[in-house]
C-alpha cells in the first residue's frame, strides 16, 4: 500500500509539473533577475509594471525575479510616486536572463543584460567617475572577488560603487582595480551564479584601499564553514539570520556556520547553544524551562517516530550535525504547525543538491582524560560491536526461541495445569543461554571517527537541473566515571537521613553511524521534485559495576549489569514545489513521510553478590538475583501533508497571501519485553560455592532439575502497542503593507485519536487494558512584524495550544521504565491540556550578521500533566493533571563583531573577532493542588527541568585570508529539578554546570582543514542535591580531539 502511494504521490507532482508548464506557452518560462542601480547604489522598493499589473518589487540588493511568458514585453520602473524608466525586452522559452539597470536620470539608464541563449556576452563596462562628486585626492582601490564556498577567484563578476557611473568587471583571477576620490562608497557585487552582496561604508583612505576581499555565495547555498562530513552544505550566520528577519513569528536559527564553530557532533549538543535551551541527559532539550514533553521535532517538516521505549519524544542525540543544513527553533506558534506545543518546535532542515560535484573524506581522534588509556570495564561482546550492530550473539538461543513462540510461557510442567515444559527440557534451554557475565579491566581505545560525503550537479541543456547529496558518518566513543549515588529518609526531627549508598564504576561506549542521501529534480525554478533517505543508528556498549550499603536490608551489595542498547531511526522523504504564475504564483508543496525507529535491548544482564559477615562477596540468594532480559520496540510513522499559498495585492503596497493546508499522521508503536531468571530449585546449588565468578556458578555443570532452572518472569505489564491518529487541517491569511508591516492570521484544527494496550502476553483469556484518549480541538495564533527604521524589527505573538498525554502515560498498567529504573503506572482519566502563549521581541540588525535581541514571554497552562509519587513506600510514579502552571521569562542575545575597534588601531583585525552571547532568566511555577492523590513534599514548586537562568558566551576570531577560525565557547544553566521530593522530602535539584569549549579550525594546502577541539576544559562536577545533602557526583573528564577533512575534489 505505502509502495502504491508513493508511486501515486511521484506521478502526481509529474502531472503537476506538466499542467504548470502548460500554463506558459509552447515551452517553459523565461527566467530573469532584475537588478535596478542608481549610480552603484541598489534601488530598493522599485515596482516594475507590466500592464498596469505589478509584477516584481526589488528588495534591499536591489533584486528581484520574475518568471515570463516568452515573447516580448514592456515594463515600467516605478517608485512609490514616481515612474521612472520604460524598458522592453523579447525573452524566448526556457532562457535565463540577468537584467541590470543603472538609472542616470529619469527616463534615461545603462542596461547591461546576460542571458543563457547567449555565448559569453558580456555587457559594456565603462567605468565613469560621477561628476558631482566634490573634492578630494584620487587615491587606488582594488582587490578581489571569491567564492565563499572554495576560495576560487570569480570571474566577469560586476561592482557597482555608490556615486560612480558604471560598472567594473573582475579579470579570470577574480580581480579588479580603479582610481577614485577618497572617502567613504558602498560596493554592490553581482554575477549570475552567486548571490549578490552589498558592502556598505567601505572607507578608502588617501592611501587607498588595495587588499580589499569579498566573498560571494553560490545561489542556493549560504555557507563557507562546514561540519565534518558534508562539505557543501546550506546555511550561513547571514542566511538563517534572513530568514529570522522574515519570520512574522518568534523563531531562533542555528545555521551550519555556527554549529561548525562551536564543534558540536550532533543536533542536541549544538541546540544548548541557542538561547533558553538546555540540555538534558545528553538527547532532550527543555525550550524556556519546559520538558520534553513541550518540545517537538520535526525532519524537513514532518512528524518523526521515537526509538525511545516509554516515549514519543524523538532524541536529538541521534542527529549528527553533517547531515544538517540548518535548525529552526520556533518559539512562537504558528498554524502550520502541529498544535502539540509547548515551549517550542525544533525543525531540522538536511543538505540538498549541491552547486557543485564534490568528495570529502574525513577521520578523527580523541583522548578523554579519565578514559582513554585507562582501566575501563568490558565483557566478551560480539563480533560486530564496532558497526554499532549485534552479530546475533545476544540474540535468543534457537531452543528457547522455539519453546516461547506465539507468546507461549516458559515454565515447568504442572500436573494441574495445562502445558509447561519438562525440567529435562527447561535444562537444555537453559544451558543454550550463553554463559557471559564477567566483567574485567582493559585499557581503553581512544575516540575515533570517519566520515565520507560526496555530491552531483549537472545542469542539462534544457534547463533541467539533476543531482544528489550523500554522507556516511561513523563514530565511536568511550566513557568510563566513577559516580556516587545516595538515597535518604525523612526521620522524625525533618532531618534527612541517609538511606543507601553506592559508588558505582561505568564503561559505557557508543558507536554511531549514519547514512544519508538526497536527491532531486529541479525542472525549472517553478518545478522540484526531490528524495531523502536517511538511516541513523546509535548503540551502547554499557558494563557497570555498583557497590553500596542499603539501611533498610541492613547488608552490603554488589551489582553487576550488562546492557547492550541499539536504536535506530530510518526515515523515506519526498517532496514536491510547484508554483502556477497564472495563477497568480499560486505555490503547492507536498510531501509524504515514511519512518521507522526501532530499539533493541538483546540479552540485557544483571546479577548481584551480598557482603558476608567474612568480608567477601557470594552470589546472591535474592529472588532478583539475576535476570536475562529481553526488550524490542518497532515505532511506526506515516506523514502526508500539503500546503497551498495564494499571494495577490488588493493595491499597491497591500499585499496578501492566502494558505491552506492539510496534514495526517499515522503512527503505531509495538513494545515487547521477555524475562528470564535462573532460580534456585534444587539441593545441588548447595555443593557451589557461592563466592565464584557467576561464569562458574551458571555453568551447565550446575543448571539442572536439582540446581538452577531457567523460568520465566515476564510481567502482565511488559507488552503493549499503541497508535495515534491525527487529521489536522488549517487556514491562514499573510498581510503585507509597504515591507513596514506584516500580519499572520490563522486558525488549526485538530483531531486526534490516541489509544494504548496493554496485554498480558499469557492470558488465556486475552484480557487486555486499553486507555484512549479523542481530542478535537481549534487552535488560533496570531503573529505580527513591525519594520522600523535603522533595521529595527518588533514581533507581537499570541497563540493557542495542546498538551496531551505520551503513550504509556494513559495506561493504568504498571510497568518498570527502563531509563528512570522505577515503577511507573498511568492514568486512564489524563486530560488533553492547554496553554496560551505571549510573545514581544525587538531586534535591532547592524550588518548581515550583527544584531542584538530582546524577548518576553508568557505562558499560562491549564491542566497541565505533571509527574507525581503515588503514597506508599514503593514510590511508584504516576501522572495527573495540575490545577494550573505558568512560565515566564525574559531573553537576550546579541552577535557582534569588534570592527569598532579598528578606528584605534593600525590594522583592521578587529573585524575578524567577534562576540556572541544569549542569556535567558525564566521563572515558572506549577500548583499540584491539595487534593492530588501524589505523595510530593510541595504542591507549589518551578516546573521540573527548568532552570532559572540558562547562559552562552561565544568568543571568536575569523580570518578568511588565512583561512583560520578559534573559538571560545561558555556554557552554564542554573539549578533544576531533576526530581520531585516525596514523603517530606525536599526536591532533588542538578547543580549549575558550567563548561568551557575551544575550537580552533585551520585549512592549509588549499584541500585540507584541520580541527583540534577541546571540550569540558573546567571538568566542573556534575551535582544533585537534596537540601544540603549530595544524591549524586560524578565527572566527565576532559576531551581533546583532531580532525582533518580532506577535499578530493
Amino acid at each position: 500500500m505505502i509502495k502504491q502511494l508513493k508511486i501515486v504521490l511521484l506521478a502526481l507532482s509529474f502531472a503537476l509539473i506538466q499542467t504548470s508548464t502548460a500554463f506558459g506557452s509552447d515551452n517553459k518560462d523565461a527566467s530573469i533577475s532584475v537588478f535596478v542601480f542608481f549610480k552603484g547604489d541598489p534601488l530598493y522598493l522599485i515596482n516594475i509594471v507590466e500592464n498596469d499589473k505589478i509584477i516584481g518589487t526589488t528588495d534591499n540588493f536591489g533584486n528581484t525575479k520574475i518568471q515570463l511568458k516568452p515573447g516580448s514585453h514592456t515594463w515600467t520602473f516605478k517608485s512609490e510616486e514616481d515612474e521612472i524608466y520604460q524598458h522592453t525586452l523579447e525573452v524566448s522559452a526556457g532562457e535565463i536572463v540577468q537584467l541590470l539597470v543603472d538609472i542616470k536620470e529619469k527616463e534615461s539608464a545603462d542596461i547591461s543584460m546576460e542571458s543563457s541563449k547567449q555565448s559569453d556576452n558580456q555587457a559594456d563596462t565603462t567605468f565613469v567617475q560621477s561628476t558631482d562628486e566634490s573634492t578630494g585626492i584620487m587615491t587606488k582601490l582594488s582587490g578581489q572577488i571569491i567564492s565563499a564556498e572554495n576560495q576560487k577567484p570569480i570571474a566577469n563578476a560586476r561592482i557597482y560603487i555608490s556615486g560612480i557611473s558604471g560598472n567594473l568587471v573582475t579579470d579570470e583571477k577574480g580581480f579588479f582595480s580603479t582610481e577614485l576620490l577618497s572617502g567613504k562608497y558602498n560596493l554592490s557585487v553581482l554575477h549570475a551564479k552567486f548571490n549578490s552582496t552589498l558592502k556598505p561604508n567601505i572607507e578608502i583612505s588617501e592611501g587607498g584601499l588595495t587588499d580589499l576581499v569579498i566573498e560571494l555565495t553560490p545561489s542556493g547555498t549560504e555557507l563557507p564553514e562546514f561540519v565534518v562530513i558534508a562539505p557543501f552544505i546550506e546555511g550561513s550566520l547571514a542566511s538563517v539570520l534572513e530568514e529570522r528577519k522574515q519570520n512574522n513569528s518568534v523563531a531562533n536559527y542555528l545555521s551550519m556556520e555556527q554549529i561548525s564553530k562551536s564543534g558540536d557532533s550532533d543536533a542536541a549538543g549544538a541546540l544548548k547553544r541557542v538561547t533558553g535551551l538546555t540540555l538534558v541527559d545528553g538527547k532532550f532539550i527543555y525550550v524556556r524551562g519546559l520538558g520534553e514533553r513541550y518540545s517537538s521535532t520535526l525532519l524537513n517538516g514532518a512528524n518523526l517516530p521515537s526509538p525511545d521505549p516509554t516515549r514519543r519524544v524523538v532524541p536529538l542525540d541521534l542527529f549528527p550535525t553533517g547531515i544538517i543544513r540548518s535548525i529552526e527553533v520556533q518559539k512562537g506558534y504558528s498554524a502550520s504547525l502541529p498544535a502539540e506545543f509547548g515551549g517550542g518546535t525544533v525543525t531540522l532542515k538536511t543538505i540538498s543538491i549541491p552547486e557543485e560535484n564534490f568528495l570529502n573524506l574525513g577521520l578523527s581522534y580523541g583522548h578523554n582524560t579519565q578514559t582513554t588509556g585507562k582501566d575501563g570495564l568490558t565483557y566478551d561482546g560480539g563480533s560486530n560491536d564496532w558497526l554499532g550492530r549485534d552479530d546475533g550473539s545476544r540474540d535468543i538461543p534457537q531452543l528457547l526461541y522455539d519453546a516461547i513462540a506465539g507468546g507461549t510461557e516458559l515454565r515447568p510442567s504442572n500436573p494441574f495445569v495445562p502445558g509447561g515444559y519438562e525440567p529435562e527440557i527447561l535444562e537444555q534451554i537453559g544451558e543454550s543461554l550463553s554463559n557471559n557475565y564477567n566483567l574485567h579491566n582493559e585499557k581503553i581505545d581512544p575516540n575515533s571517527g570517519f566520515s565520507l560525503a560526496g555530491g552531483m550537479r549537472k545542469d542539462l541543456e534544457s534547463g533541467v537541473v539533476l543531482g544528489f547529496s550523500s554522507a556516511l558518518d561513523y563514530g565511536s566513543s568511550y566513557q568510563t566515571r566513577s559516580e556516587l549515588r545516595r538515597d535518604f529518609i525523612v526521620s522524625s526531627g525533618d532531618t534527612l537521613v541517609l538511606d543507601s549508598e553506592e559508588l558505582s564504576q561505568t564503561t559505557r561506549r557508543g558507536v554511531d553511524l549514519s547514512a544519508f542521501l538526497t536527491s532531486g529534480i529541479e525542472f525549472s525554478e517553478n518545478n522540484k521534485v526531490s528524495a531523502n533517505y536517511m538511516v541513523l543508528r546509535n548503540s551502547s556498549d554499557f558494563a557497570e559495576i555498583a557497590e553500596g550499603y542499603n539501611e533498610d536490608l541492613g547488608n552490603s551489595r554488589r551489582i553487576y549489569e550488562i546492557r547492550w542498547t541499539e536504536r535506530e531511526l530510518s526515515s523515506s522523504q519526498y517532496f514536491g514545489e510547484h508554483v502556477f504564475p497564472e495563477i497568480s504564483n499560486l505555490k503547492f508543496d507536498w510531501q509524504f513521510t515514511d519512518s521507522q525507529a526501532k530499539f533493541d535491548e538483546p540479552d540485557n544482564r544483571i546479577y548481584r553478590y551480598d557482603r558476608r559477615e567474612e568480608g567477601d562477596f557470594i552470589f546472591s540468594t535474592r529472588n532478583d538475583s539475576n535476570s536475562r532480559v529481553w526488550r524490542e520496540l518497532e515505532d511506526l510513522s506515516r506523514n502526508i501533508r500539503y500546503d497551498l499559498t495564494l499571494p495577490f495585492s488588493i493595491k499597491d503596497n497591500h499585499d496578501i497571501a492566502l494558505k491552506f493546508g492539510q496534514n495526517w499522521v499515522y503512527k503505531d508503536r509495538n513494545s515487547d519485553i521477555r524475562r528470564f531468571v535462573f532460580e534456585d530449585v534444587g539441593s545441588l546449588v548447595n555443593q557451589i560455592d557461592r563466592s565464584l565468578d557467576l561464569e562458574s556458578i551458571l555453568s551447565p555443570e550446575f543448571i539442572a532439575p536439582n540446581g538452577y532452572q531457567l523460568q520465566e518472569v515476564t510481567r502482565a505489564t511488559d507488552n503493549y502497542f499503541a497508535n495515534l491518529d491525527t487529521k489536522a487541517k488549517y487556514l491562514g491569511v499573510d498581510y503585507s503593507y509597504k515591507e513596514l508591516l506584516n500580519i499572520s492570521l490563522g486558525m488549526r484544527h485538530e483531531n486526534v485519536n490516541q489509544s494504548v494496550t496493554t496485554f498480558k502476553l499469557f492470558d488465556p483469556d486475552q484480557n487486555p487494558v486499553t486507555a484512549s484518549l479523542e481530542d478535537k480541538s481549534y487552535y488560533p495564533a496570531f503573529s505580527s512584524a513591525l519594520f522600523l527604521p535603522a533595521d529595527n524589527q518588533l514581533r507581537l505573538n499570541y497563540s493557542e495550544t495542546a498538551t496531551r498525554p505520551d503513550f504509556k502515560e494513559l495506561s493504568p498498567a504498571q510497568f518498570k521504565d527502563p531509563v528512570l529504573d522505577r515503577n511507573v503506572i498511568g492514568n486512564p482519566d489524563l486530560l488533553a491540556g492547554s496553554i496560551k502563549h505571549y510573545d514581544l521581541r525587538w531586534d535591532k540588525y547592524f550588518s548581515e550578521s550583527e544584531f542584538v535581541s530582546v524577548s518576553l514571554f508568557y505562558k499560562q497552562f491549564f491542566n497541565p500533566i505533571e509527574m507525581i509519587i503515588l503514597p506508599g513506600s514503593s514510590r511508584i510514579i504516576s501522572f495527573d493533571n495540575a490545577e494550573s502552571a505558568e512560565n515566564y521569562g525574559v531573553e537576550l542575545e546579541v552577535y557582534k563583531t569588534l570592527s569598532f575597534m579598528n578606528r584605534f588601531s593600525e590594522h583592521d583585525f578587529w573585524s575578524d573577532i567577534y562576540i556572541s552571547g544569549n542569556y535567558a532568566y525564566i521563572e515558572s511555577e506549577i500548583v499540584l493542588g491539595t487534593d492530588r492523590p501524589g505523595g510530593q513534599t510541595n504542591n507549589s514548586r518551578p516546573l521540573q527541568g527548568q532552570s532559572p537562568y540558562v547562559g552562552n558566551l561565544q568568543l571568536g576570531y575569523d580570518n578568511l585570508d588565512k583561512d583560520l577560525s578559534v573559538s571560545l565557547l561558555y556554557n552554564i544553566f542554573g539549578e533544576r529539578i531533576s526530581e520531585a521530593g516525596t514523603s517530606g522530602r525536599p526536591d532533588i535539584y542538578e547543580q549549575p554546570f558550567n563548561q568551557l569549549d575551544l575550537v580552533i579550525s585551520k585549512k592549509l594546502f588549499d584541500r585540507f582543514k584541520f580541527k583540534i577541539k577541546a571540550t569540558n576544559l573546567l571538568d566542573d562536577e556534575v551535582i544533585f542535591l537534596q537540601g544540603d545533602e549530595v544524591t549524586r557526583k560524578f565527572t566527565k573528564g576532559r576531551t581533546f580531539s583532531i580532525s582533518i577533512d580532506y577535499d578530493i575534489f
